[in-house]
Order: structure tokens, then sequence, then C-alpha cells
């Protein structure tokens, strides 16, 4: 839940807001060039965030002890490299080549997203073999679904909405 709760931060943190719902790259490239330590805060978060979610995806996997579940773990990890991945692109390139999201997104988003979704219905999945409340695992499995829909219909998705989901799952497995 933690590592969900940093990466919404940063996601909602208001530059981020202006710097993702921005169109105009030229713009983009200005707001890391005026404020380079609000960028590299936030990409920084960014990370934290996605690895903190991983730990804790290790952790529900020790606890549940379902066999299978750790092919649901693997695709996490592999999913949060791709997110390392553009996250260290975001980090290290020139300003102008951040700000264009293709340059960016690619293959490497592609496989973010693609692999994050088949871990969280994995995790749904497995969660509807525990004694928690079923709603959480189906609501897990529907939300991650229509993640994929939306996906494929527009070929982009804010990563944010997974770290939702995670927040909605860590808060039911902690209260």
């Amino acid at each position: 839940m933690l590592g969900a709760l940093a990466f919404n931060v940063a996601a909602f943190a208001p530059f981020s807001m202006r710097f993702f719902t921005s169109r105009n790259a030229g713009s983009r490239a200005a707001m890391i060039e005026r404020s380079p330590w609000m960028w590299r805060g936030l990409c920084v978060l960014f990370m934290a965030g996605a690895a903190l979610t991983v730990g804790g995806l290790l952790l529900l996997t020790l606890d549940l002890g379902i066999g299978w579940l750790w092919v649901g773990l693997a695709a996490a990890v592999a999913g949060a490299f791709f997110w390392l991945r553009i996250t260290v692109f975001r980090l290290t390139a020139a300003p102008q080549q951040v700000a264009d999201p293709p340059a960016v997104a690619g293959s490497w988003f592609r496989g973010y997203v693609l692999l994050t979704q088949v871990a969280w219905i994995l995790f749904g999945i497995a969660l509807l073999n525990t004694a928690l409340p079923s709603w959480l695992g189906w609501g897990l499995i529907g939300a991650t679904a229509a993640t994929f829909v939306l996906y494929v219909i527009t070929r982009d998705l804010p990563p944010a909405v997974f770290y939702l989901l995670m927040l909605v799952v860590g808060g039911a497995l902690l209260g």
C-alpha cells in the first residue's frame, strides 16, 4: 500500500498533472528545465512506488502460499522493470527527448502495461481463493480487464490507474 501511495502522490502532484496533460512538447521540456529538482524528485517517487508495490506483492505472495501466484509476482517484477527503465530514461535524457511521448513510451510502456495487467489479474484470481471478501478479487479482475480494453482502444493508459487499484487492495488487506 505504501508503494501505491508513493506512486499516486507523484502522479497527482500538480507538476505531474500539468506535465502529463500538456500536449505541447516544448512546454513540457520547459517545465523540466525550469524545475529539474521537482522533475527528478517525482521520477524517484514514481520508481520507489513501483518498487515498493512489488515488495508488497512479494509479501502477499508469501502470505497466501499459492504456488502459481509466483507467476503473477514475476509478471509484476518484469512490469516494474519496464517502468523503471522508462523512468531512468526520463531522468537521464535531455528534456526535449523526455517531452516527446512516443520517444518515452513505445515497447517499454507496452510491456509495462501488459505485464502489470497480467499480474493484477493473477492476484485477483488468487484473492478469490482466500477468506477475503470475493468483491476484492472480482473487483481487481474486472477493473484490470477494463484497463486492458481502454488500452487496446486508446493505446495509452495513465499508470496511476494500476496503483489506485493497489490502494484499494492494500486498504482491504489492512482493514
